[in-house]
């Protein structure tokens, strides 16, 4: 979003000198230089990697700055593949990085525990939808019952985009309520029948609910 905005800012012609300390901290895909290319040009914006003046007008400027965001853009993918590889072999353990879906925890090892008080009310969302309780309104259940969410544990604050106004609103973590469409995504989330979703590849887990419920 902020390197959208900075292209909006120079066809305003707000911005007229763009410094980065290189080029590939300003990006790492060929679409997105070209892209950057075109508006620096037409907006006549000037560019400065490392704090020095590099003329994007010269064709052999854009022939040596085209091949390094290729290249950046190879080392990106290589780097990504890796990654992936990694976290899959982990995965193939048992074990996971990232936040804990709401349920379960850590051991400290990566690996998955069950959450005893939340995962009660794991269950209970699965039992009022069987039930046919719409997800907005299991939401305004379990918000009458004064269940923490899982960013209760957390301090400090998040950002919501009103859909209409734009406008940026902030809410402290540790009060944020239950809306239908986490509810939803829990519902649908296959890690509470034991199977935990990663990169289209599903691995075992301790489940919370029977995969007929």
């Amino acid at each position: 979003p902020q390197f959208d905005e900075m292209l909006k800012l120079i066809e305003l012609k707000k911005i007229t000198h763009v410094y980065s300390l290189d080029q590939k901290r300003l990006e790492r895909n060929l679409k997105i230089w070209t892209l950057f290319v075109e508006k620096m040009i037409k907006n006549d914006c000037k560019f400065y990697p490392a704090g020095v003046f590099f003329d994007l007008k010269n064709h052999h400027n854009q022939f040596v700055s085209n091949v390094l965001s290729a290249n950046s853009a190879l080392y990106s993918q290589i780097s990504s593949d890796r990654v992936k590889a990694s976290i899959a072999y982990r995965a193939s353990q048992g074990r996971f990085r990232g936040l804990t879906a709401y349920g379960y925890d850590n051991d400290g090892k990566g690996r998955l525990i069950i959450n005893d008080k939340e995962s009660e009310f794991v269950r209970l969302m699965f039992n009022l939808s069987k039930d046919g309780l719409g997800t907005y309104s299991i939401a305004n259940e379990l918000n009458k019952m004064n269940v923490p969410t899982k960013f209760h544990q957390f301090e400090g604050d998040i950002k919501r985009r009103d859909p209409v106004t734009k406008r940026e609103v902030l809410f402290r973590k540790n009060r944020v309520k239950w809306r239908g469409n986490v509810v939803h995504d829990i519902i649908r989330n296959t890690i509470y029948k034991g199977k935990k979703k990663l990169n289209d590849e599903y691995y075992d887990v301790p489940s919370i609910v029977s995969e007929d419920l």
